[in-house]
């Protein structure tokens, strides 16, 4: 457990991978990912083995540079509850999927700010005790959509949740 922000920076061209591990939980109040700038990929935050996660009380944020990889490429991969905003800056690449959840979990609002033009997640699931989850791109859904507790909306005008072909909704 981080009393407070844990932050992973790297500036250099060589990477730099923390690993969650089988069964192993991180705890924070926020987490920041940042490499060496826009479209590098030399910091990376992995939580994808079974049973790993990351549990973020306020935000996190992918900054130039920074990964987040949840996915294990099969089966079941680990899992991100977030209490605050989730904020990518770079592309959707940055963020890794794959047999993922993520859980927005906040008691007030939270947002999905993102740089491109679509967040992928394999499943997410809205479970929220208050506020609701604000979008400010399109995200788009691969695998489940739970909307346990809580809304989604948005402030622009479209079409701003996709569910991919074989994806569900539930509780909705």
């Amino acid at each position: 457990s981080v009393g407070g922000r844990y932050k992973i920076d790297n500036t250099h061209a060589s990477g730099l991978t923390v690993q969650v591990m089988t069964d192993a939980t991180l705890n924070a109040d926020s987490v920041v990912v940042a490499g060496s700038g826009l479209g590098s990929t030399n910091a990376t935050l992995k939580a994808d083995f079974t049973g790993s996660q990351v549990n973020i009380g306020g935000d996190l944020t992918l900054a130039p540079g920074g990964v987040l990889d949840l996915s294990s490429g099969a089966g079941t991969s680990g899992t991100l509850h977030l209490g605050g905003d989730f904020i990518n800056q770079e592309d959707e690449a940055h963020f890794v999927d794959n047999h993922s959840t993520v859980v927005l979990n906040g008691a007030s609002g939270q947002s999905v700010l993102n740089a491109n033009s679509g967040e992928y997640f394999h499943d997410l699931q809205v479970n929220k005790p208050g506020g609701g989850v604000e979008l400010t791109a399109p995200i788009i859904v691969r695998h489940e959509l739970d909307l346990t507790q809580g809304i989604v909306y948005d402030t622009l005008t479209g079409t701003l949740v996709t569910l991919e072909a074989t994806a569900t909704a539930i509780n909705a």
